[in-house]
């Protein structure tokens, strides 16, 4: 029997009570089912600009029931602008909202995260939000005088992006250094995610496929299990969860090819939306400059996914050539997951790569190319004029300061010609 064929509501981590799963079901069904559980009468809805129109909205409106929409929001932005997410939070004030639903890709999810915080703490201005943002970032201690995110939030992802499922978001400074700024609070977690094959038949290949290899970028920096040691614990508790972060990769990784060679697979594409409810455990074990430089592109105008699909590779390969026998060992697991399945080691064969001469940016690269994804920045006409601005905003991201390989502004550009 199809894993389709019933509701399934379960937590997406065994650790932790937020958020939960569900799928089996059309979305808004499931939503509808969510929403009356809350006791929710002023539902605000938030929609990617894509689906702002589509039939999709309309089904979940009639279903929800229009007289319970206190609201909508449509059209936030790749890389999440601050203005757009201010806008959301006058909104959500203004409806006096008890319920947000997503129906979009990680910009919207990470949108409504923002906002909802920022709600709470009544911050109605990017000038008087300093103080809250500072002590939210990564790698800081809770702050018990930042007031959890209060409104409850169902979200429907229409990509592979895996940001339902965290509890980080960023935003990007759109009016000056179009610096993407991460924040970190526990209350940022959704309350469901609903997983909907169908549903995300209407996002774009080039998007859906991309966005997955955002998704392999969470998994892969999150083997490098650095950030035990910047915790300051020594109990080695990354090593529990890399057995889990190969196994949700291996899925995640096969089935992507699956949608390739068949669109219409819904079985390959819930396997996908499933593989990512273990994305907040590999950010948790490790990040790095993958994600570091990543997020400094998208202003440039390359996409979410599309970041990782050209850098990724390139920081493997320099950490690979440069990092030492501990990481080595940790990046020989990436290698693991594709020189062990049968699937995978038949794509790389073909490709011309051997078990021994091969490093983990080799195999990315080749895997990324076997998906037709785009794989340099001069695609997208970024040049070496501004690799000194990407590197200097890159240096001033966490996850570039956490990268297991020590890096200075002088290795970003060489990373960046690498990409090149």
């Amino acid at each position: 029997m199809s894993s389709l064929d019933h509701h399934h509501v379960h937590p997406a981590n065994s650790r932790n009570p937020k958020p939960c799963v569900s799928y089996g079901i059309p979305f808004w069904e499931a939503c509808t089912r969510h929403a009356k559980a809350f006791n929710s009468t002023r539902i605000y809805i938030v929609s990617s600009r894509s689906l702002s129109k589509s039939q999709a909205l309309q089904d979940l409106k009639t279903s929800l029931g229009l007289f319970r929409i206190a609201g909508e929001y449509n059209g936030i932005t790749q890389h999440t602008a601050w203005d757009q997410v201010f806008g959301l939070v006058h909104d959500l004030k203004e409806t006096r909202a008890d319920l947000i639903i997503t129906l979009g890709g990680g910009s919207v999810t990470d949108g409504v995260k923002l906002a909802r915080l920022l709600v709470a703490n009544n911050i109605m201005a990017l000038e008087q939000a300093e103080s809250l943002l500072s002590r939210c970032e990564p790698g800081k201690p809770s702050d018990e005088g930042v007031k959890p995110a209060s409104i409850p939030v169902i979200n429907v992802p229409t990509t592979l992006s895996g940001a339902e499922f965290t509890r980080a978001a960023g935003a990007t400074y759109t009016e000056s250094n179009h610096k993407k700024r991460i924040i970190i609070h526990q209350s940022m977690y959704a309350d469901f995610v609903v997983l909907d094959p169908e549903l995300s038949l209407t996002t774009p290949a080039r998007y859906w496929i991309s966005t997955g290899i955002r998704a392999v970028d969470h998994f892969v920096e999150g083997i490098y299990g650095n950030m035990s040691m910047v915790r300051g614990d020594t109990s080695g508790s990354d090593q529990s969860i890399e057995k889990d972060i190969q196994a949700s990769l291996a899925d995640l990784l096969v089935a992507l090819l699956q949608t390739v060679d068949d669109w219409h697979n819904h079985d390959a594409r819930l396997r996908q939306l499933l593989a990512l409810k273990d994305c907040p455990r590999a950010g948790h074990n490790g990040v790095g400059a993958s994600h570091g430089i990543g997020h400094q592109l998208g202003p440039f105008g390359v996409g979410h996914g599309e970041t990782s699909c050209i850098i990724l590779p390139c920081v493997l390969k320099y950490n690979w050539s440069n990092g030492d026998a501990r990481l080595r060992s940790k990046l020989q697991l990436i290698m693991d997951v594709f020189w062990g399945n049968a699937v995978l080691t038949k794509l790389l064969l073909l490709r011309g790569l051997r078990p021994q001469d091969a490093d983990p940016g080799d195999v990315l690269a080749a895997y990324i190319s076997a998906l037709g994804m785009p794989n340099s920045l001069g695609k997208y006409g970024i040049n070496q004029d501004k690799f000194h601005q990407i590197a200097d905003n890159a240096m001033e991201d966490v996850c570039t300061q956490l990268n297991p390989v020590v890096l200075d502004k002088d290795r970003v550009v060489e990373i960046l010609y690498m990409a090149a």
